[in-house]
């Protein structure tokens, strides 16, 4: 799915990763409509029957093949084209897990990520290493209801993991459970990643 202008002729293209029991329109709902940057175009691929892998994110990998392969050849796809350094890569939930491991194995010169209640994939020690980024802005937010303790969201911030990048990380307190555009006290600093 897309929305915004084209790609081709937008001063930003943002792929978005949605998390698991939804789709891109919950993407379009809760982020897209609250950044309200009429000058991005939107691309959110979609996983089949609303979940990118069965299991959760920090078991071990395989348990989740061969389902993540193909959720991370679905995001690839939807990068395909895409000069990297107009592309802002985020996602929320299962899809700042991928976003989170994208980044970790495949590094590119993209012009920001978001990672929204995400972290890197894998069981402990069987989590990807993290490839350097050299100056990647990345946006990290989640919540106490998010079920990622602090350690595992430091464990999956890619700057901070490999060095080279710019991280800004946020911890919410009593917003529900939604991607948000980091929107506190009158800032908002994950339109400020994709707006770059």
């Amino acid at each position: 799915m897309t929305a915004g202008p084209a790609p081709a002729e937008a001063r930003r293209v943002a792929v978005l990763v949605h998390g698991r029991n939804q789709d891109p329109g919950y993407m379009l709902e809760h982020l897209v409509a609250p950044l309200d940057l009429p000058d991005v175009a939107y691309v959110l691929p979609a996983a089949a029957g609303g979940s990118w892998y069965p299991g959760r994110f920090n078991e071990p990998r395989e348990r989740n093949e061969p389902w993540l392969s193909h959720a991370l050849d679905a995001v690839d796809h939807a990068l395909a084209g895409l000069p990297a350094e107009r592309v802002v890569l985020a996602g929320f939930s299962q899809g700042g897990c991928l976003v989170a491991d994208l980044l970790a194995r495949t590094p590119r010169p993209y012009a920001g990520a978001a990672v929204l209640t995400g972290a890197l994939i894998g069981s402990e020690g069987d989590a990807t290493e993290v490839a350097p980024l050299a100056g990647l802005p990345v946006y990290m937010e989640t919540s106490r209801y998010d079920g990622l303790g602090g350690a595992r969201i430091r464990q999956g911030d890619p700057p901070e993991a490999a060095g080279g990048g710019s991280a800004r990380r946020a911890r919410g307190g009593g917003r529900p459970r939604a991607p948000h555009p980091g929107r506190r006290r009158g800032r908002r600093p994950g339109a400020a990643v994709v707006s770059r």
